[in-house]
């Protein structure tokens, strides 16, 4: 361990010139010195530089860069790395990582070197590290070199090499590769190879990619009416398949990674709970229950029970917990004002059933058999407080109440429910952008969400905190871009208002204005279309 310190220390100091020795005068005898100290310690000790001297390295050399003519050892220290892979791989994982790629990759392609040469570095860097922890920063150097000199086959190699991965591309990504192509000489195969990566990857693009697209490929912008008839072409916008197979995947990963790790895990509704064999066997009855009430019921309308039931909670949270405790004899007078006002996490009031009671007529009146999936410490008889009881007997009656098992988020269970019904709605105004629904295949759960969500305006009225409903149809097309083979046109929906969709931060980028927040995909909100020219 000692000498690999010193031997980090030491490259660390030459690329930096911070020794003393007194034969050193020039970069070029320090970058001497720095190749003889990295090649002694792989020949005599087996060792490589860590990946964090190396990134350290790395970063001096583009420093440097910026203001200097580039040093030839930059890319020899580069090459001396990535020779070493075979001779030395369990030093060259530990020498080389995502973040040596990432910032490896910004100096490679700087220089002179052939673009042959530099998709070429750029694919051993890649190729460095295992699939699995490569990272969407990565590509971000090879991009931005892509738009500063138009090398359109490099930005269409990284782009396909990140499809292919399962890379999640963004907005920023997509302005770069635009950047990148020239409208007088357009390389129509790589704009091709971006629009269809639009497809699978951005709902809802920035107003400077729909601008980027528009002086690329001609066209108007277009407000898209609800029928999702274009009022440029006329061409009509659809919905993308959600085929069979797709739900079938989305099932398993529902239980797979949602639910089933939450068998043996502690919810934070009962922290203190010991969950041993016997716990474990009850929640595999609950949820062997609860899958086979999914089976048996009638439904084609999923309502889920918590957004609908605590909608405007700041505004009635007070006489909700006022009533709570009346129902428990307490003397509400000598209750703090913090623990009447102050809502706490898990709330500890039940949803307003009477916002949900009224749901259910209106989603029946769209023409739905409506399901209300709700946590199951709302739902039983004997603990209910007496307002709420008779709504839970009316619904029990009418066969339209599922309970979600108590170990479980009850977004698992209302989701869960939804997508093992073939074509079944979900009622919500939940986006679903919570990480839970992050490690769900994206393109898929994304396009499905569009097909079956039934958003709602509601009103909370000031006197007595009720909420009125007003329940909306599902879209008749998806947000989304598409491309019609018939008129070989493209539909691009995008944010007039937000240059750049920042999905690192959820903030935008616009010159002079103040950020503002921002969904992490656009959403399904858009404010214009762009309907471009004809384009094979």
């Amino acid at each position: 361990m000692y000498i690999h310190d010193v031997y980090n220390e030491a490259i660390i100091a030459c690329a930096r010139g911070e020794t003393n020795l007194p034969w050193w005068s020039t970069d070029e005898e320090a970058d001497t010195l720095m190749m003889s100290i990295a090649q002694e310690g792989r020949d005599r000790h087996s060792i490589l530089p860590s990946s964090t001297a190396l990134s350290r390295v790395f970063f001096d050399f583009n420093l440097r860069e910026k203001c200097t003519p580039p040093r030839a050892t930059s890319r020899e220290l580069l090459h001396f790395i990535l020779d070493s892979k075979e001779a030395l791989p369990a030093a060259f994982k530990k020498s080389v990582d995502e973040k040596v790629v990432a910032v490896g990759l910004r100096f490679a392609l700087s220089g002179c070197a052939t673009d042959t040469i530099k998709q070429k570095l750029a694919s051993d860097l890649m190729d460095a590290v295992p699939a699995d922890t490569i990272r969407r920063r990565m590509f971000t150097p090879v991009f931005e070199h892509c738009a500063a000199t138009h090398n359109t086959s490099l930005m269409q190699a990284m782009l396909a090499r990140g499809l292919a991965g399962g890379m999640e591309f963004w907005d920023s990504d997509f302005q770069l590769m635009l950047q990148a192509l020239s409208p007088s000489n357009l390389d129509t195969s790589a704009l091709t190879a971006i629009l269809h990566g639009l497809i699978h990857h951005q709902p809802v693009v920035g107003a400077r990619n729909a601008s980027l697209i528009k002086s690329l490929l001609g066209g108007q912008e277009v407000h898209m009416p609800s029928t999702g008839r274009c009022p440029q072409c006329g061409e009509q916008l659809t919905h993308f398949e959600f085929t069979e197979a797709e739900r079938s995947i989305m099932v398993e990963d529902i239980m797979e990674k949602l639910i089933r790790p939450r068998i043996a895990a502690v919810s934070h509704y009962q922290p203190n709970l010991l969950v041993d064999d016997a716990m474990r066997t009850k929640r595999e009855e609950d949820l062997g229950a609860f899958l086979e009430a999914i089976k048996t019921m009638e439904f084609d309308a999923v309502i889920d029970g918590a957004n609908v039931g605590y909608y405007g909670l700041s505004h009635w949270y007070s006489k909700a917990k006022r009533a709570l405790l009346e129902s428990r004899g307490l003397n509400v007078e000598k209750v703090s004002y913090g623990e009447l006002h102050d809502v706490p996490f898990p709330v500890d009031v039940s949803p307003q059933f009477s916002t949900l009671d009224e749901m259910v007529t209106n989603v029946r009146r769209l023409g739905y058999k409506p399901l209300i999936v709700l946590h199951e410490r709302h739902t039983s008889l004997a603990t209910a407080p007496a307002y709420n009881a008779p709504y839970l007997q009316k619904w029990r009656d009418e066969n339209v109440l599922l309970p979600s098992p108590g170990f479980l988020n009850d977004d698992y269970c209302w989701l869960l429910a939804a997508m093992m019904r073939k074509s079944c709605a979900v009622v919500t105004n939940d986006l679903m952008r919570d990480h839970h629904f992050g490690m769900l295949s994206q393109r898929s759960f994304l396009r499905w969400r569009q097909r079956v969500r039934i958003p709602y305006k509601a009103f909370v009225q000031a006197v007595d905190g009720a909420v009125k409903l007003n329940v909306l149809r599902p879209s008749v097309f998806s947000t989304w871009t598409q491309q019609d083979a018939s008129t070989r046109r493209w539909h691009v929906p995008f944010l007039k208002s937000k240059e750049t969709l920042d999905q690192a931060t959820n903030k935008i980028r616009k010159e002079g204005d103040e950020r503002d927040d921002l969904d992490k995909d656009g959403g399904d909100h858009c404010e214009a279309w762009i309907c471009t020219d004809p384009f094979a």
